[in-house]
């Protein structure tokens, strides 16, 4: 699980990238990976 978060936050790294000013989607699914992590 912990690997596969970690690959996701990668992805998601590069799409802000991508999207460039779409921080708050960022941080929105980082939220989601943060609740995630705790389960």
């Amino acid at each position: 699980m912990y690997i596969e978060s970690k690959t996701v936050i990668h992805r998601l790294s590069s799409h802000v990238i991508l999207f460039g000013g779409r921080i708050k989607f960022y941080q929105s699914i980082d939220y989601l990976i943060h609740l995630n992590l705790k389960v």
